[in-house]
């Protein structure tokens, strides 16, 4: 499953703005890529969050009122995945 930024976040001179240096998008794209491998090994409760709330653009409320959850549980379930994919891009951890 690809994972695709929320549209709009960043504005048109943000991140996802079209850019002149090839280099550049490659290295966005090989970003892009790595990022969707490395949620892909997150426990699926986090990675449900994290594609909800960061990728998705959802407030921790929404998700959690789409989760059937509170929005506490879906802030420390964000933080934990957060410090996981951190671990994960320095090799720190095992699949989980």
């Amino acid at each position: 499953m690809p994972i695709e930024p929320a549209a709009g976040r960043d504005g048109p001179r943000g991140a996802h703005a079209e850019m002149s240096d090839g280099g550049t998008q490659a290295t966005r794209a090989e970003d892009r890529a790595l990022v969707s491998l490395l949620v892909q090994r997150l426990p699926a409760n986090e990675r449900e969050v994290i594609v909800l709330s960061l990728l998705s653009g959802l407030t921790q409320g929404q998700v959690a009122a789409r989760l059937g959850t509170s929005q506490s549980t879906v802030s420390r379930t964000q933080r934990l995945a957060l410090q996981r994919l951190c671990a994960l891009s320095r090799g720190e951890v095992d699949a989980a």
